[in-house]
């Protein structure tokens, strides 16, 4: 058993004796203690009380030449995070998924006795397999599939997921960039006898071309998926018209923080650091804003499944988007749901200023939003959408429908009104003590 440690061990780690007590007092790195970082982990792994203690808290700091506040959405801002992929990984050329998404080297793989998480031997072994054992669950949960079906994953590695869907008579596919990978699914599959094929291929493609499947999902790999906005434009036209895309166990964070300090780029906790350094991933985050408006602009409504036992099983599952938004059961992210009182039978309140996401996509000419004024008084409302606003006022009870032109797709639509407490009389009778603005019912695409 290792012996129990509270900084780094220089001597072992050949490195300065003052970086582990920096980094563990300012719980900051830079790109020059990335080398340091990757020496405790090969020595030691994540185990807890070692010296892997001192990075398990700390991020690393953005260098100098980086520029904060560029659009999410241009090739700037995705050079900028490649060249930042660069400084972090230490490879001086672009980013390729065919040469740097290899898997990493595994020796004497026994695919049918200890496949995965099976391996390991160390002290927090079983801990560390409850999380998958979690996330397993929780895809089989969401997942809609029932035997007969067809079901797609990306980035499967082992595949333990698809090969459990197969066995329970699930026609099962998985896409994965490492030939090798696919080889030891190919090795469950035969000794299992199950339908259960592995294509080698990159996220977003069709190995079957004639085939729409029931569900697709990713687990614990879209984050490696660098040319995500035409993935996601690909994966609209593979899914099934009723059917199911999940992510599972993705690093997505409610707002910016120090470990994902933008709406996409690459995550700078230490370990994914340290990862990227030693195989070269492309290690992304992602705010949960900013994913989930890049899935609903390409036409898909999203929902959140959380697991409070681990964030390994936490689901965001997306479907085709239906004709109308109905908020009375519209899931938002975090952001958005701050700008909206809690959802009732036949709508929402804003708090005076909410927002909803839309789609982006030329599927629709016409957008009609339903509202009503439950306020005894008249209520002004603007309403924003593609860089105009619409002045507006309801009176007193009044319900209307609302007809924007939506020639110009715009990213979300916005419901600006005066924050107002409902008046006494209205107070007394229906026992309200919110901050309301205006009630909207429904968000209609035409």
């Amino acid at each position: 058993m290792l012996k129990p440690q509270t900084k780094v061990d220089t001597l072992l780690l050949k490195g300065s004796p003052s970086a582990g007590d920096r980094i563990r007092e300012t719980r900051q790195f830079g790109p020059d203690d990335i080398d340091l970082l990757v020496r405790t982990l090969e020595s030691f792994n994540t185990l807890h009380d070692t010296p892997w203690d001192d990075f398990r808290e700390a991020h690393c700091v953005l260098p100098n030449w980086f520029r904060q506040g560029l659009d999410p959405l241009t090739p700037e801002y995705a050079a900028q995070q490649r060249q930042l992929w660069s400084t972090l990984s230490g490879v001086q050329r672009a980013y390729s998924a065919e040469i740097d998404e290899r898997e990493a080297e595994l020796a004497a793989v026994d695919t049918i006795r200890t496949p995965g998480y099976f391996i390991r031997r160390d002290p927090e072994a079983v801990v560390e397999a409850s999380d998958h054992v979690l996330a397993a669950g929780m895809v089989l949960k969401h997942c809609g599939l029932k035997p007969g079906d067809w079901g797609l994953e990306y980035g499967a590695g082992f595949g333990p997921i698809a090969l459990t869907l197969a066995r329970l008579g699930v026609n099962m596919d998985t896409v994965d960039i490492s030939e090798t990978f696919c080889r030891y699914v190919r090795e469950q599959a035969d000794f299992f006898r199950v339908p259960l094929s592995a294509f080698q291929g990159k996220f977003g493609c069709n190995p079957r071309p004639d085939k729409l499947y029931d569900s697709i999902f990713f687990f614990q790999a879209f984050h490696h998926c660098a040319d995500f906005l035409t993935v996601v434009a690909q994966l609209r036209n593979i899914l099934a018209p009723a059917g199911r895309l999940l992510l599972c166990g993705e690093p997505l964070a409610r707002a910016e923080d120090n470990y994902i300090p933008y709406p996409w780029g690459m995550k700078l906790d230490a370990l994914s650091v340290a990862q990227m350094r030693r195989f070269h991933w492309f290690e992304m985050g992602f705010t949960q804003e900013f994913l989930i408006r890049v899935f609903v602009h390409a036409g898909f409504s999203a929902s959140h499944d959380p697991c409070p036992q681990s964030s390994f099983g936490e689901i965001y599952c997306f479907r085709h988007r239906a004709p109308t938004i109905h908020l009375s059961k519209e899931w938002l992210p975090d952001a958005l749901e701050s700008g909206w009182n809690t959802r009732e039978d036949e709508g929402r309140w804003t708090r005076g200023d909410g927002r909803v996401l839309l789609d982006g996509s030329g599927s629709f000419s016409t957008l009609v939003v339903l509202a009503t004024n439950h306020h005894p008084f008249t209520l002004p409302v603007n309403i924003d959408y593609a860089g105009t606003t619409h002045e507006l006022s309801f009176k007193r009870g009044e319900r209307k429908e609302i007809v924007i032109a939506a020639n110009t797709k715009g990213a979300d639509i916005r419901f600006r009104s005066p924050t107002r407490v409902p008046a006494r009389d209205y107070l007394r009778k229906h026992n309200d003590t919110r901050t309301l603005g205006l009630f909207v019912n429904s968000i209609s695409y035409r």
